[in-house]
């Protein structure tokens, strides 16, 4: 019965005889390819019509649990599930990457050489990208720190110049200036993002301000332009080189990093420290009383927890939803190590996000690689390798970064963007499809 519906579905789709390319993950008959005959068989193993060895076990266990000790595919045995998403990926509806779960990596703009240049992503020129944002369309928002702009990338890869001073053909003017987009001054902007109504928002680290922009006008939200550590509304509010932004929960939160504290900034300005209390240190416990060195990446789980880079002490620290900061992944040594969160290390951690699945991605920009901690706790770097400095598209570790500090994910579209900073280009990392 199985086989004779599997049949009449591969015939009502013209694959019985096709065939897909040579492949072992999938290709469950051992014959070097992958055609409904593989579905066939899956299905066989998933109603124990038959006994998969140990062998066609793990051909024919495709469906991921992604992160399982490190592993990117399969559960340890064969199920319905396996079996539907090998017919997936003969209707096309999913890759062979995906099938895989292989990591690709490739360029999206930047031409390499330092600069500032708009247009086609192989002939733009950034200044130190420093991290990233994304809107819903999937438009990449580059914190362009050097050139002093916020820069866009289309997702074909065209490169646009948001806000700068382009008042001298050739070249961005640094400083500290509101009003038209085209005449706004920045000082080494670090951090980007973007709202749900459009308005973006920019950490201006050199200035020690939040700044936005919105309906091609840039204005302070927060800060007066002097370094300090008070709370209050407006210019009447303090930072301290400001390196991370992150909108979330009707509010912008932000990696006060050289005050060793996490702000929260309301829309009207107001600006309040939700932990840390302005002094560096390494102390967990209630969260205005908790320590850090440097925090700077944020990123919210669906649980409502923040998440926490603090760079300087190597760990990832998670406020909780009882107001107490943990001690959630990291073991304070200065290497890239893999495994279990508790003794994974990092060398110089940055910006952090999750994708749909509850993955948190890491740019480790002194480790040149970008890593991944999945929902069950185990740390695996996904592409580049650790130590290895240089410029190389491909898959997984074959491909090459130098201090890759800004990763933002495209949760719909299933793609890392990855600010590899000094290479001065935008990378972007293809993520398997569950």
């Amino acid at each position: 019965m199985l086989r004779w519906i599997a049949r009449c579905v591969a015939l009502s789709l013209g694959l019985y005889a096709f065939g897909v390319a040579r492949a072992d993950v999938g290709d469950v008959n051992g014959d070097s390819r992958i055609n409904v005959k593989d579905v066939i068989r899956a299905l066989q193993y998933a109603e124990g019509l038959r006994a998969p060895n140990a062998d066609q076990l793990r051909r024919a266990d495709v469906y991921p649990v992604v992160g399982t000790e490190g592993r990117a595919l399969g559960d340890g045995r064969v199920t319905l599930a396996d079996a539907l998403r090998l017919l997936r990926y003969l209707t096309g509806r999913i890759t062979r990457a995906d099938l895989t779960g292989e990591i690709r990596v490739d360029t999206l703009a930047g031409s390499g050489a330092e600069g500032w240049f708009d247009g086609p992503g192989a002939s733009a020129r950034f200044s130190y990208p420093w991290t990233l944002g994304l809107d819903a369309e999937g438009n990449v928002y580059v914190a362009d720190a050097y050139n002093g702009a916020l820069r866009k990338v289309s997702p074909e890869g065209a490169v646009t110049t948001l806000a700068g001073d382009r008042s001298t053909p050739g070249r961005l003017k640094i400083g500290y200036r509101d009003g038209p987009a085209d005449r706004a001054r920045f000082n080494k902007p670090e951090a980007v993002a973007v709202g749900d109504d459009g308005t973006v928002y920019i950490a201006d680290a050199g200035n020690h301000v939040i700044r936005q922009l919105k309906d091609g006008v840039v204005s302070t939200l927060a800060g007066n332009g002097q370094p300090g550590f008070r709370d209050g509304r407006g210019t009447d509010a303090q930072f301290r080189e400001p390196t991370a932004l992150l909108v979330a929960n009707h509010g912008l939160y932000v990696g006060d990093t050289s005050n060793h504290a996490v702000r929260r900034v309301e829309w009207n300005g107001t600006v309040t420290t939700i932990a840390g209390g302005g002094t560096r240190g390494y102390t967990d416990g209630p969260a205005l009383e908790a320590a850090f060195v440097n925090p700077d990446g944020l990123a919210f789980d669906e649980a409502g927890r923040l998440y926490i880079m603090d760079c300087g002490n190597l760990f990832i620290r998670r406020l909780e939803n009882n107001g107490r900061v943990t001690t959630w992944a990291g073991d304070g040594h200065n290497r890239a190590a893999d495994g279990p969160i508790a003794s994974a290390s990092f060398i110089l951690p940055m910006q952090l996000d999750f994708d749909a699945s509850g993955n948190l991605y890491v740019g480790d920009w002194g480790a040149q690689a970008v890593r991944r901690i999945s929902p069950d706790g185990w740390m695996k770097t996904i592409a580049g390798t650790p130590g290895q400095y240089g410029f190389r598209d491909g898959t997984g570790a074959q491909a090459l970064f130098i201090a890759p500090m800004g990763v933002v994910v495209d949760r719909r579209r299933n793609i890392a963007y990855v600010a590899d900073t000094d290479n001065q280009r935008i990378r972007r990392i293809f993520l398997p499809r569950p």
